[in-house]
């Protein structure tokens, strides 16, 4: 029996943005993956909707405000105070 991972989806996604490279939300799931071998519920619209939902909240942010008028292939970074807040629930 596979054990889940210790940590949430969100935390893993905020964890993979503390080097400060913009990703997209297909890039996130890609690196996602192993973390949840067989999950068909990680998906890229799944991660998008986590990415979302930790944007309202003020942890990501666009890398690049204007894509969002195109809404294609955005990508996310960590705001200053998520990456504390990412850092701290690591500890």
């Amino acid at each position: 029996m596979n054990r889940p991972p210790s940590r949430t989806v969100r935390l893993n996604i905020g964890a993979m943005l503390l080097d400060g490279l913009p990703r997209t939300a297909e890039e996130i799931r890609s690196g996602l993956a192993g973390f949840y071998p067989g999950e068909r519920h990680l998906c890229t619209e799944a991660v998008e909707l986590h990415l979302q939902a930790l944007r309202a909240v003020g942890v990501v942010m666009l890398a690049n405000p204007a894509d969002d008028e195109a809404r294609q292939d955005l990508t996310y970074v960590l705001s200053a105070d998520g990456k504390a807040r990412v850092q701290r629930n690591l500890e």
